[in-house]
């Protein structure tokens, strides 16, 4: 799973238009900054509470290493609202479903009484010397992943997903571009293959919002919720 990740962010890093030097770096969802951060510290050997989690992919994002499209936000003070409550909802979503257990283990401790803490065991991060050793020890190649068929989403989940995120950003003030409705619904950063025309039919007739479009492009034209 770790080298699944590793491609994962390497395939969706894009230049930073924001940095003079012309670095890239990684866009991804906040479900996956998540598992990227825990699987650092459990990589270190760290243990460490929710709340750091939370810390360190702030500070990520806050310094231009990190970019999470979805809790993109424009104001003055950060561009990407890496909310604390967000995070530990995504945390425990995939701890109970067993995401993390592909790689290490997590003990759930409670030292100081206040908050809890993780504490990691590492099960299947093999080393580049241990994979050697296991493709030496056999004569047959392993064979190719298949990926998992695409299954595009219907349009009663395309409805849910949007929605959610639309209301999110009515609350904030926020006035998003269907190319930022259309990367927050990505659900482990893979497309859903909804057109942003597509989505603006969408928002209009089965959520009730309407569209101020933009005459040059589909993509940048907006979703008027406030």
């Amino acid at each position: 799973m770790s080298q699944v990740l590793e491609l994962e962010t390497k395939k969706l890093t894009k230049t930073n238009k924001h940095m003079c030097n012309n670095q890239t770096v990684p866009s991804v969802s906040l479900q996956t900054a998540v598992l990227m951060q825990v699987t650092e510290f459990a990589k270190n050997g760290k243990s460490f509470s929710i709340r750091e989690v939370t810390g360190a992919l702030r500070e990520k994002v806050n310094n231009g290493e990190l970019e999470i499209p979805e809790i993109e936000e424009q104001g003055p003070t950060f561009r990407f609202n890496v909310r604390h409550s967000n995070v530990r909802a995504l945390f425990r979503d995939m701890l109970n479903t067993g995401v993390f257990d592909q790689q290490f283990k997590l003990e759930e401790t409670f030292p100081n009484g206040k908050f809890f803490v993780y504490v990691p065991t590492v099960t299947s991060m093999t080393s580049a010397t241990q994979q050697t050793s296991m493709s030496a020890a056999t004569t047959q190649a392993p064979a190719s992943p298949v990926a998992a068929p695409f299954v595009k989403p219907t349009r009663d989940e395309i409805v849910k997903r949007v929605k959610l995120y639309v209301t999110h950003c009515r609350t904030r003030n926020f006035r998003p571009s269907l190319k930022k409705v259309q990367s927050a619904i990505k659900r482990r950063d893979r497309s859903t293959g909804w057109t942003c025309e597509e989505l603006s039919d969408v928002i209009t007739n089965d959520i009730g919002f309407n569209i101020i479009p933009d005459p040059d492009c589909v993509s940048t034209s907006q979703v008027e919720v406030v």
